[in-house]
């Protein structure tokens, strides 16, 4: 899973390759809760407005997030 939508919000999958760019752009990190209890979930970060505004950098934010979700999802081949 490399995007959550929750409450009319868009999120990407981070990690340490990408997170920056999402911080740089004031994003905020998926809060699951925001009423109840205060749980974050900081490998997710809201998509900025301006890059949900531009279709051909939403698709290269989104591929870099399918990259990550793809790297920390992978098991190990059986050999």
């Amino acid at each position: 899973m490399f995007a959550v939508v929750a409450e009319d919000v868009a999120y990407l999958k981070v990690d340490d390759s990408n997170r920056d760019d999402f911080v740089g752009a004031g994003s905020a990190p998926f809060e699951p809760y925001p009423d109840k209890i205060k749980t974050t979930i900081r490998t997710y970060f809201e998509i900025p407005a301006d890059v949900l505004e531009d279709p051909a950098e939403l698709a290269q934010w989104a591929q870099r997030s399918w990259l990550v979700a793809k790297k920390h999802n992978s098991k190990p081949q059986l050999s």
